[in-house]
């Protein structure tokens, strides 16, 4: 880590590009690792020039679980009272890693999955994603995303929609000059 500011606008990590570091070491930056906040890859496209943008796994991540709850609330409104009892207190269960599950929770979600609602394909949406960052191939990783998006987008989940409207905006927004790849070797990290 380089730099950490006292406030999250524009006028406060500007001065990093143009005090800190100056145009000349800007212009040396090869990667910037940041959240999804638009200012700061505003600044890196102005100052960096050179530099991919990197979104950090944690905040993708993030994004992702927000629309596998989404779905869950919206679902559990929808559901009956007799169909609400399989998925009662289901959202850290959704949202776990499978290999953190408890013998029970693994019970229960397979008791859930057997269920073809919504929420079912939310949680296996969200672990078709994470297979994401397992490839170690740009190529195949690139493939995988652009499957995933598709069949997100055809989901009917508004939630992932959304989801993937904003990767692509992000994608779009920080892949700039020579330097811009496909977003697997940004997001890999």
């Amino acid at each position: 880590m380089l730099w950490v500011g006292d406030d999250r606008t524009e006028e406060a990590v500007r001065p990093f590009f143009t005090k800190e570091m100056g145009a000349r070491r800007c212009h040396t930056l090869r990667v910037v690792c940041m959240d999804m906040w638009a200012p700061y890859a505003k600044l890196v496209r102005e100052h960096a020039t050179n530099a991919q943008i990197l979104f950090d796994r944690f905040h993708i991540v993030k994004h992702l679980h927000e629309a596998v709850e989404e779905v869950r609330r919206s679902e559990m409104r929808r559901l009956s009272v007799k169909e609400r009892v399989v998925f009662k207190r289901s959202r850290w269960l959704l949202l776990k890693n499978p290999w953190n599950l408890t013998g029970d929770q693994k019970e229960r979600l397979s008791t859930m999955v057997r269920w073809n609602t919504p929420i079912v394909r939310a949680y296996y949406l969200k672990e078709s994603f994470q297979l994401f960052w397992d490839y170690r191939q740009p190529g195949r990783a690139k493939s995988h995303l652009k499957k995933w998006m598709r069949s997100a987008m055809g989901s009917r989940l508004e939630p992932f929609k959304r989801f993937v409207r904003m990767l692509r905006t992000i994608w779009m927004e920080s892949c700039h000059g020579p330097a811009c790849v496909y977003p697997t070797a940004r997001w890999r990290q």
